[in-house]
């Protein structure tokens, strides 16, 4: 009879998450003032030859050099609009401008010179123009940048965050819920976008917090197929000190080696623990953890690969 496999769970990194409680400008040249002579300005228009290929326009105000569009993430969205998207290019200036299809799409957040969060206007049908204007009057151009498309996926929802609160240090293990959910979905956070969500199935996704001002911060949900949802003042980010409850601390397992076919109950030993938290397993949710008291848990080992 073939022995069943084996697997060492102190191996694999198990990662606690708590569920706090509720209670806890552009650069001009010379102006022309009265009396300034006609010559002046074609002198000052002639500027172009002696500055790196810098244009003037025909009153002689300099335009700095033009933005340039990298692409948009997601590349495509629903007719209707509302796709919140990360633009990102270079030279794009403070008060810069975005239009998609000739219509003027709403700055959500100017991140810094190379990249913009957008929410993409109404569109028709097929790919779209691209342009950022800074306000010098330099403009870049992308033929297509983005596509309008509607999608016959489940309509997104992004219904709640647990734990809601962060801390401002970062290291917090968020778990988004909904529906709709994609692989390879992007977050927002203070409509920044943030690195490694992990989308689980269609109504659950992990992402750990970065570094965060305090204050409280929308979080957005965007599609690959660019529907997105928001959840406003979603995420409170607090400094460790005003955090209510400990972090937890996991110090055993017992036993430390499960079935991979799964069903092995493992006894969690640690200190901190709080009805409402996260157990992970590497990246995969735990649904059947459970909270035996503050320093102990069970939870039933799901299936897994050796190792």
């Amino acid at each position: 009879m073939r022995p069943t496999m084996t697997r060492t769970l102190a191996w694999l990194p198990i990662v606690l998450s708590l569920l706090l409680p509720a209670a806890c400008g552009s650069d001009e040249g010379a102006g022309t003032e009265g009396g300034l002579q006609a010559d002046a300005s074609n002198d000052l228009g002639s500027l172009d030859n002696d500055l790196g290929g810098i244009e003037t326009d025909t009153i002689g105000t300099l335009i700095g050099p033009a933005p340039v569009i990298e692409g948009l993430l997601p590349t495509m969205g629903p007719t209707a609009g509302g796709t919140i998207a990360l633009l990102r290019g270079s030279g794009i200036r403070p008060g810069a401008t975005v239009t998609i299809g000739g219509t003027a799409a709403e700055i959500l957040k100017a991140i810094d010179s190379g990249r913009l969060a957008i929410r993409t206007p109404a569109g028709s049908k097929g790919g779209a123009e691209v342009v950022v204007a800074n306000p010098d009057g330099a403009s870049g151009k992308l033929a297509d940048g983005f596509t309008f498309a509607d999608s016959d996926a489940p309509k997104l929802d992004l219904t709640s965050l647990t734990p809601a609160k962060a801390k401002a240090d970062g290291g917090t293990v968020i778990l988004a819920q909904g529906k709709g959910l994609q692989p390879q979905a992007l977050i927002f956070v203070d409509w920044e976008p943030r690195d490694g969500l992990v989308v689980q199935d269609a109504g659950h996704a992990l992402f750990t917090t970065p570094k965060l001002p305090k204050g409280t911060w929308d979080v957005a949900v965007t599609n690959p197929d660019g529907q997105s949802d928001t959840l406003p003042a979603g995420l409170e980010v607090m400094a460790v000190a005003d955090l209510k409850d400990p972090a937890p601390k996991i110090d055993g397992v017992k036993p430390a080696v499960a079935s991979t076919k799964g069903g092995t109950v493992v006894a969690v030993s640690g200190t901190g623990l709080v009805d409402g938290s996260l157990l992970l397993l590497g990246e995969q949710m735990v649904d059947s953890w459970k909270v035996t008291g503050a320093e102990s848990g069970t939870f039933t080992a799901p299936a897994h690969d050796p190792g």
